[in-house]
This record gives C-alpha cells, sequence and structure tokens, in this order.
C-alpha cells in the first residue's frame, strides 16, 4: 500500500521480544535491529534474528547505537 507511494519506508517499532514488533518483520522487506554497544550480547543478536527469520521476516543490517559511550566506558572491545 505505502510502497506505492514512497521508495523507502522505515517503521519505528518495539523490541524484538514484543510479539507485534516480530508480526510486523514478515510484512517488510528487512529488518534493521539496533543494538546498544557494550551491552547486547552476541547471543541477544543472534536469538533475535532467529526470531524474525522463524517468523518470516528478513534481518538485514544492525545500527550500534551509544557507541562513544561504551568506548569511553571500555564496555566495547574489538577481538
Amino acid at each position: 500500500m505505502l510502497s506505492g507511494l514512497h521508495q523507502l519506508i522505515v517503521l519505528d517499532c518495539a523490541s524484538v521480544q514484543r510479539p507485534e514488533a516480530i508480526a510486523l518483520s514478515r510484512l517488510c522487506d528487512g529488518t534493521v535491529l539496533v543494538l546498544e554497544a557494550g551491552v547486547t550480547s552476541q547471543q541477544e543478536t543472534n536469538a533475535a534474528c532467529k526470531r524474525i527469520k522463524q517468523a518470516g521476516g528478513a534481518p538485514v543490517g544492525v545500527v550500534l547505537n551509544r557507541e562513544k559511550l561504551a568506548f569511553r566506558q571500555k564496555r566495547v572491545q574489538f577481538a
């Protein structure tokens, strides 16, 4: 419906822990996860992607939020 009027539509939703966000993911072309630097674990990220895929959605990328704060507090490390 909206895709016929606009080239790109961005929907801001609740956490993937909420069922309505998972349900909405299957109606979109792709889902971008917003992760908090130094807080969101790899395990949580993998579980979120799995839930999205199980619902018929497509995880396509991530946004790393609060990255500068995490580096100052030394919560982010690179291998």
